[in-house]
């Protein structure tokens, strides 16, 4: 019975030691941990619609876009160039949902941006938007956040990244 359990906790830590956000130096926000920047303009506030999502409130296709950031912490130097992505889901066909990172610095002072990307504004459904950030020199302290723009009539952010 020993080496049974001495077998599965050495299985458990090599499951726990190659998880591809450890073994790449990024991190990982679900939309429900991600902050909304404009909510005094949200009525009906933001809610998750999704499970683990930020949604916009209105049923409204022509409703103030609703703005959400999601910020990464890193205990890890990234490289000089720092991938980012997000999960949404637009559910607009009159507006787009937009998204770009930013790299800060400890004191809060952006370093870098990313170009913005945006979903198709004739189509709706889930996309994922990702990009890049140049940042010279790179340094352990920064944090990066990734902010987006949200729709009307249900639009969501399920997820986003930075690695």
């Amino acid at each position: 019975m020993k080496k049974l359990v001495l077998l599965a906790s050495l299985l458990g830590v090599g499951t726990v030691g190659l998880a591809p956000s450890d073994a790449l130096g990024g991190s990982t926000a679900t939309g429900a941990h991600c902050q909304v920047f404009n909510y005094q303009f949200a009525t009906p506030p933001p809610f998750q619609r999704h499970v683990n999502a930020i949604s916009h409130g209105l049923y409204d296709q022509n409703a103030q876009l609703l703005g959400v950031t999601c910020t990464f912490p890193t205990e890890n130097t990234l490289s000089t160039t720092v991938n980012w992505r997000a999960r949404v889901f637009d559910n607009s066909t009159t507006a787009a949902v937009t998204c770009y990172a930013n790299a800060f610095n400890q004191d809060g002072g952006t370093v870098a941006s990313s170009t913005v990307k945006t979903t198709s504004v004739s189509g709706t459904g889930t996309s994922t938007l990702s990009g890049t950030i140049s940042v010279s020199p790179q340094s352990s302290s920064y944090t990066y956040g990734v902010t987006c723009t949200l729709p009307g009539n249900q639009s969501a952010i399920y997820s986003a990244r930075v690695y």
